[in-house]
């Protein structure tokens, strides 16, 4: 147990984290003579440490596309680029299926902790069992047994949920970094002013002078590689909404403009890693997390019952003088005697006619 506990420390500490500079102190044995013949105070020389910006997507990517042993084996795949591949083997060579595996922020360091965890027991102590009817080749075989590995297990969900929360903290020191750097340069996508300050600064121009509006800098993270990406599109003179491709720059531009298509689409996945909201649940997407935010309407919503207000037992007011009554039937009685037997059911007008009528009328 004490193995993998260690295993799982190191699994879920995997995120390399910012290193820091020592001060440095200037080594002196001799002291400076003021103009007065007096001895001079020593001071330590410290040097300003030199802010070490985090890790970009690249970087990130590489981490985790790194050569690990199969669970179950001695064959060695990258969890990143050959993430189907070692799926598949599993399957087919062991029979294992990895539930949500999409929702693993690190596939290296899952992979690394269960390879201890298998172990110190048989799979049915962690994996659920299911049997099949068929063979991973597909051939008919009665009752085949399959192992699931999933978060039903809690020492499973405990894992995926460290290895986001590290992820998490990684994502947000980067933002950090991205909101206080004050070196940002580079020039506009689509004027020839160089953008200098803060990334803020940048996203705040090109919403104020071209209409292109990307959202806040806080609900954002590698904005550098955000915008790369979208000036490698507006090179190849692809739509940014639509992705259809145009023959010259001009007709682009107006097919942006015409369209309203001067924005990222939200159904465009590959987007979705420059969005802080895509870390904050596992496996959750943006839309998901607005989907609970809002929230499904529920019986006392569909009533509408938070609509009423005191306004709705005010008293019913005469067209003609200032006499008030709360039901409407004794109103009509008061304008039938002081008004020359008036009400509105006798000029027999529509509902909206008679709407229209007390509009003007008053």
């Amino acid at each position: 147990m004490l193995g993998a506990l260690a295993a799982l420390d190191a699994g879920v500490s995997d995120v390399e984290e910012t290193e820091t500079e020592s001060t440095i102190f200037a080594d002196t044995s001799t002291c400076a003579m003021d103009l007065e013949g007096s001895m001079g105070m020593l001071v330590p020389l410290s040097f300003p440490q030199k802010q070490k910006a985090p890790k970009n997507t690249k970087e990130l990517f590489e981490d985790d596309d790194v050569a690990v042993e199969c669970l179950l084996c001695k064959l060695e795949f990258k969890m990143e680029s050959e993430q189907k591949m070692f799926l598949k083997h599993l399957f087919t060579d062991h029979r294992l299926v990895i539930g949500d595996v999409n929702q693993v922020a690190s596939l290296k360091s899952y992979v690394k902790f269960w390879k201890a965890r298998f172990q110190s027991g048989p799979l049915e102590e962690f994996c659920s069992v299911m049997k099949m009817d068929t063979t991973p080749d597909g051939k008919y075989s009665k009752d085949e047994v399959y192992f699931m590995l999933s978060d039903i297990l809690p020492e499973d969900k405990q894992l995926r949920e460290g290895l986001q929360r590290k992820r998490l903290n990684v994502i947000l020191e980067r933002q950090k970094f991205e909101r206080e750097d004050m070196t940002y340069s580079q020039d506009c996508l689509f004027c020839r002013k160089k953008l200098e300050g803060t990334r803020a600064d940048a996203l705040e121009h090109l919403a104020e002078y071209h209409n292109f509006n990307l959202g806040r800098s806080d609900n954002l993270v590698f904005i550098d590689e955000l915008l790369e990406q979208i000036h490698l599109r507006l090179q190849n003179l692809r739509c940014l909404f639509c992705n259809n491709q145009f023959y010259e720059k001009r007709a682009l531009s107006e097919h942006m403009r015409k369209k309203q298509h001067k924005c990222i689409n939200p159904e465009h996945t590959e987007m979705d890693k420059y969005f802080i909201v895509n870390y904050l649940e596992i496996g959750k997407s943006w839309k998901e997390v607005e989907e609970e935010q809002d929230g499904p309407l529920g019986p006392e919503d569909e009533s509408w019952s938070d609509w009423c207000d005191d306004e709705a037992e005010s008293p019913l007011v005469c067209l003609f003088c200032d006499h008030q009554s709360k039901h409407l039937h004794a109103l009509n009685c008061h304008s039938q005697v002081q008004h020359n037997g008036f009400t509105l059911d006798n000029l027999n007008l529509s509902f909206y006619l008679q709407v229209s009528w007390i509009t003007r009328l008053t």
